[in-house]
């Protein structure tokens, strides 16, 4: 299974592993099924959480790795070095890229994302993390990164959900959190029952 924000639904939705580029190289997969969190909320992304299951397994090399998913109620300090990553625009309003990009950000105090320029829309501290800079430009995800992964330490600690724009000071991406435990336990279970069911069969 791969993880996702609530949006994608499996008609939509193909998966390609093992290249940099968005159209080409690697291994394609078919979706066979996505899931969307049940306490997802569309207008305030709270929980903002997705899966897809593939029809066939994944076949792991040096290029397809599995990852660690961050511990259930982990603490997330503040000012944490991650990586985050995606296909999506190169700037806002822009060009999306073809060839995956990544940047270095930091994760913000929950005090300092209640009170920049995103509480104008609800930030919920349980569900969601803010993470980037109040620099004008400063990195950032953009349109179309949305349920990309927000990796630090080798770990996958959130997934892209929301943002003001691209890149904009007063304004950091806004992750949903994986450690959360509506989110992390509703994941597990998944999973596991996944795994228990490719054994059984």
């Amino acid at each position: 299974m791969t993880m996702t924000t609530s949006r994608p639904k499996a008609s939509e939705l193909s998966v390609r592993l093992g290249s940099s580029w968005k159209t080409h190289g690697g291994e394609m997969y078919d979706v066979k099924e996505s899931y969307v969190h049940p306490k997802y909320v569309r207008i305030t992304k709270v929980n903002d959480v997705g899966l897809v299951k593939l029809y066939s397994p994944l076949r792991f090399s040096a290029r397809i790795l599995p990852i660690s998913i961050v511990a259930r109620e982990e603490r997330l300090p503040a000012n944490q070095a991650a990586i985050v990553s995606g296909w999506g625009k190169l700037r806002e309003g822009g060009p999306s890229a073809t060839f995956l990009q990544s940047s270095t950000i930091k994760t913000i105090a929950m005090k300092l994302c209640l009170n920049s320029g995103l509480d104008r829309n609800p930030i919920d501290p349980a569900s969601m993390f803010c993470a980037g800079s109040f620099i004008q430009p400063s990195p950032d995800a953009c349109q179309g990164d949305s349920g990309g992964p927000i990796v630090s330490e080798g770990v996958l600690i959130g997934v892209v959900s929301w943002g003001l724009g691209c890149a904009r000071g007063n304004f950091p991406g806004v992750y949903s959190r994986l450690a959360q435990p509506l989110i992390w336990d509703w994941v597990h279970a998944h999973v596991t029952r996944n795994i228990d069911n490719n054994v059984t069969q």
